[in-house]
C-alpha cells in the first residue's frame, strides 16, 4: 500500500517589482519629510510666541498730546483714544497707565453715544 503524502503548501513571498519597492520608498520618504517640515513649523511657532517682548505703543508725546487736548475740553472719547492708538490691544499695561494719567489731570473718558442724539 502507498502512504499518501501530504501536500505542504509552503507560504512563498510574493515577489514585488522594483518599481512598486522604488514607489513605497519614495511614499515613505515623502512621508518622512511632511512630518519634519511640520515639527519643524511647530518649533518656530513656539519660538516666535516665547519670544516676543512687551511692546510699548503709548509714546509719552503722543500721551501727553491726547491730555492737552481733554484738559481744553474736560474730557476724551474713546474714538480719539483709539485714532491716536490704532494698536492699544499689544500693550494693556500702556492703557492702563493712560487711563491713570487721564485721571490724575481729571479728564473724563466719554462714550461717542453720549454725543448722539437718537
Amino acid at each position: 500500500m502507498r502512504k499518501k503524502r501530504k501536500k505542504i503548501k509552503i507560504k512563498r513571498k510574493k515577489k514585488i517589482g522594483k518599481k512598486k519597492i522604488k514607489k513605497r520608498l519614495k511614499k515613505k520618504a515623502k512621508r518622512k519629510i511632511k512630518r519634519r517640515k511640520k515639527k519643524r513649523i511647530l518649533r518656530k511657532k513656539k519660538i516666535k510666541i516665547s519670544r516676543r517682548r512687551h511692546q510699548k505703543i503709548f509714546s509719552p508725546e503722543k500721551i501727553q498730546q491726547l491730555i492737552e487736548k481733554g484738559k481744553e475740553r474736560g474730557f476724551v472719547t474713546v474714538t480719539e483714544i483709539l485714532y491716536f492708538f490704532p494698536e492699544i490691544e499689544k500693550d494693556i499695561k500702556g492703557l492702563d497707565f493712560l487711563y491713570e494719567t487721564l485721571e490724575k489731570e481729571g479728564i473724563e473718558v466719554k462714550e461717542d453715544r453720549e454725543f448722539l442724539k437718537v
